[in-house]
């Protein structure tokens, strides 16, 4: 029985030069050949390699090492999941609108700033440059302010922010609402006490803005529809949502902190 190999190299002659090598000669198929890492980390689990062959250096890979280790110890809200998990796909999603590393470096990055005290500006553009780091800055918010605050400009400004930007942050949001729409039906209304509002009318608020504030310029787009699907699915649609804000007692306590 032939043996798995999976060849993970940048730079397209190495990469060519290595597929023409005559592995059945030597009991060995190709399963599977990636350009970088999160591209490998894709491949890795169908694949199902019996030898990996990668450059030690390519892009993504750096931006996760940098992102794993930010995040150890970190944890999904209410669960035992390695935070990880949740940059990881964010960067996977990222990589089905574009195939530009430092978008998907940032994306892998994202939270970096905003969640772990260790982590400076200076590191970031240091390793990756100072377009990865405008981009992970717009990402993050400011938590001196309150949530509503916070929401509030994120909601503002990703309406003109750069589509890069604006491509992360659905990324973001769309993982965010897979994981509600796994969790939620399982847990119930308590499912809300996992959050700073408590509220899943807050909850509600904040992603149908995000949903509406991106409308435009990404209507169409698989990610941005399937985000679309699942907010309405879990919160209802933007019309149900006005209708609600009319009733003023829903709005003292959606936004009571």
């Amino acid at each position: 029985m032939e043996l798995q190999v999976m060849i993970l190299d940048d730079e397209y002659i190495i990469l060519d030069g290595l597929c023409s090598f005559p592995w059945s000669d030597y009991g060995y198929r190709i399963s599977a050949t990636a350009r970088n890492g999160l591209e490998g980390l894709e491949k890795l689990e169908q694949a199902k390699p019996d030898l990996i062959l990668t450059d030690v250096k390519m892009p993504g890979m750096d931006g996760l090492d940098f992102a794993e280790k930010a995040h150890e110890g970190q944890f999904r809200k209410g669960t035992k999941r390695p935070y990880i998990v949740h940059p990881l796909e964010v960067a996977k999603i990222v990589s089905t609108m574009t195939d530009d590393e430092e978008i998907i470096s940032a994306a892998l990055l994202h939270d970096t700033l905003e969640d772990c005290r260790q982590v400076t500006k200076e590191q970031i553009k240091e390793a990756f440059g100072e377009r990865v780091l405008e981009m992970v800055r717009q990402e993050s918010e400011d938590k001196s302010k309150t949530w509503v605050e916070r929401k509030s400009t994120t909601i503002r400004h990703l309406k003109t922010a750069p589509r890069a930007v604006q491509m992360i942050a659905l990324a973001d949001k769309l993982s965010n609402i897979r994981d509600i729409d796994r969790e939620y039906p399982k847990v119930g209304e308590e499912f809300w006490n996992r959050f700073r509002m408590k509220s899943k009318a807050a909850m509600g608020w904040y992603y149908i803005g995000v949903k509406d504030a991106l409308q435009e310029d990404f209507a169409g787009i698989p990610a941005y529809e399937e985000y679309k699907m699942l907010v309405e699915k879990i919160f209802g649609s933007t019309s149900d949502w006005q209708r609600r804000e009319q009733n003023e007692e829903d709005k003292d306590h959606m936004f009571c902190e």
